[in-house]
């Protein structure tokens, strides 16, 4: 097969039929005859050929880049036979030969496959003789075969190696097995033969998904990453251009601190309250450091020195997994807090901004038509070598990035909005069509090209099953949707349960250390209460407010009931926050 007309245009569709259109509503039959009347009736004799010699020629169809019909008046001079088929035999075969080439052409593949393909050409013309059902474009079994075939060729090339091994395969023993197939049940034969083939496509299908979407999710978390990366940065850069600060708090906001809030980005997004909250807690942090502790601003700061650190020790993501730092991390600020309440002399600048890397969305220089689209097969001249066959797997609008993959679902290239659209202005795109191909180009033999075609010649028959069948599909992708909706609402569902349990399992285990404060929503209003003593043996919990009063007493199987039912928050694991802070300026001033 060779390539289509206009390898320059990135929305190139000649057969604007789609697959959903298949099979027609009906015949061809008159539209064929009308349409090849005058050629059909030239080519015929005086003496007519019966069918069967008809049949018989097509057998023996050697050279098959002649049309059907050229094959049977060859053999037919070749043995002095002075008979011609019949006009009507004359325009199907004349049909058919007209639909293979615009096939070849407008759905092009790759060779051998295109080679392959091409032997069922003798098959394809006796079942057009025979068949009523061969005149219905989508209808007839080996309709529906070649359209598989080549739609599961299209993106196959012999630089694909061992990768396209499995392609090759199955088209190779598919044309064999059909080929093979003879007798009454030939058309029951090569149903079950498409079905078989059909089951081998969605396997491979299947697979090749699984390929692509590690290599999308792959691709979309490196983007996520590096946004996050710039976002993070341009906030705490933005924090620092409104305050100086103590080198150690900037050392902080610019090592823990920013590594956690790419995280608290990756996990909840630009948009979320978890985000706001990160960024008020810095801009709180930065603000702290400011206030002088006289009057008004001594109170504030007292506010700040109770609510602050549990701010930041709640967003420290990256260092979660270990508590020792995640106390000296916080240590920092505790102690420029203390300097502060002692009026100890501050020492602050303005600190260097972080790094942000020039990641933001590129002008939209060439852009690219709404109608390029995943999914979509395109042959792509990238100047050395053969020609590039490969599926657009993600289009990043916001990025302006395009991401091919290959028929075995591997990265393959990657272009900018702006260098494709160069691309195609030099001629160097084409959009591969698939999908209903062979039908769509028996029809467009036929002078069906469109849906207006359609219902103009087929009358308002075609035009009310099309708009049915246009209506059951909308009613099936709106059930989809919504099945897919309550999926996507029970996995959501199950997972927040999960983490509950989770949580809930994780409090259960944690041995609280004296002096942790917990919250009791089991009460109206709640109630905070610190642990003041816990005694294994007697199996009891008490816990007091600030005042030392004993507010409660609990035994394991009580409190463990109450985490349970999501009644209990676990609000300060430390030890007194005043005592860490008093031994943590001991050790410094020493």
């Amino acid at each position: 097969m060779g390539v289509p007309d206009r390898p320059d245009s990135l929305e190139a569709e000649p057969l604007k039929l789609a697959a959903k259109h298949f099979p027609l509503p009906c015949s061809l039959h008159e539209l064929i005859e009308s349409r090849y009347a005058a050629e059909a009736t030239a080519a015929s004799g005086a003496v007519a050929l019966t069918v069967g010699e008809v049949l018989d020629y097509l057998s023996n169809w050697e050279d098959l880049s002649l049309n059907p019909l050229q094959s049977v008046l060859a053999q037919a001079e070749a043995a002095g036979d002075a008979g011609r088929p019949t006009a009507a035999h004359a325009a199907l075969l004349l049909w058919l030969g007209t639909a293979f080439t615009e096939w070849e052409r407008t759905f092009a593949l790759e060779a051998p496959l295109a080679t392959e393909l091409r032997r069922l050409k003798p098959l394809a013309a006796r079942q057009a003789l025979v068949d009523p059902d061969f005149l219905v474009p989508g209808r007839h079994p080996l309709h529906q075969l070649l359209d598989n075939l080549q739609q599961a060729s299209v993106g196959w090339q012999a630089r694909l190696a061992r990768a396209g091994q499995a392609c090759h395969r199955l088209v190779t023993g598919t044309v064999g097995d059909a080929l093979a197939v003879a007798g009454p049940d030939q058309q029951q034969a090569l149903e079950e033969l498409n079905e078989r083939t059909r089951a081998a496509m969605q396997r491979d299908e299947s697979r090749v998904q699984r390929m692509t979407q590690r290599m999308i999710e792959a691709e979309r978390g490196k983007i996520r990453t590096v946004k996050a990366k710039r976002q993070a940065a341009e906030m705490i850069n933005a924090v620092l251009k409104k305050y100086p600060a103590p080198p150690a708090i900037g050392k902080f906001l610019k090592g823990a601190w920013y590594d956690s809030a790419q995280l608290v980005l990756l996990k909840f997004g630009a948009d979320s309250d978890e985000w706001r909250q990160v960024t008020t807690t810095t801009d709180t942090l930065l603000d702290s450091v400011q206030v002088a502790a006289d009057g008004k601003g001594r109170q504030h700061l007292f506010e700040l020195v109770t609510h602050l650190p549990r701010q930041l020790k709640h967003w420290l993501f990256s260092l979660q997994h270990d508590s020792d730092a995640v106390d000296d991390a916080i240590g920092v600020v505790e102690f420029a807090h203390l300097k502060l309440l002692r009026n100890q002399p501050m020492e602050t600048e303005w600190i260097a901004p972080l790094p942000v890397a020039d990641t933001a969305p590129t002008a939209a220089r060439g852009d690219i038509p709404e109608a390029v689209r995943e999914g979509q097969w395109f042959r792509l001249e990238l100047g050395s070598g053969e020609p590039l066959r490969a599926k657009l797997a993600l289009r990043m609008n916001d990025e302006k990035q395009l991401l091919f993959a290959n028929q075995a679902g591997i990265k393959v290239l990657q272009r900018s909005f702006g260098d494709f659209a160069d691309m195609a202005a030099q001629g160097k795109v084409s959009l591969l069509l698939c999908g209903a191909s062979f039908s769509r180009a028996l029809a467009a033999a036929a002078g069906v090209r469109s849906t207006e075609d359609l219902d103009g010649t087929l009358g308002a028959e075609a035009a009310r099953a099309r708009q049915e069948q246009e209506r059951r599909e909308l009613e099936e992708a709106n059930r989809a949707r919504q099945q897919h909706l309550a999926a996507e609402a029970a996995r959501r569902a199950k997972e927040e349960q999960q983490a509950g349990d989770s949580r809930r399992q994780e409090m259960k285990k944690a041995e609280l250390p004296m002096g942790a404060w917990l919250g009791f929503h089991d009460t109206e209003p709640p109630l905070m209460a610190k642990l003041a003593v816990h005694d294994r043996e007697q199996n009891t919990y008490i816990f007091v407010d600030r005042n030392g009063i004993k507010l409660r007493q609990l035994n394991r199987e009580q409190l463990h009931a109450l985490m349970d039912e999501g009644m209990v928050d676990i609000l300060e694991k430390r030890s007194s926050f005043r005592e860490q802070v008093k031994l943590r300026v001991q050790g410094r001033d020493d």
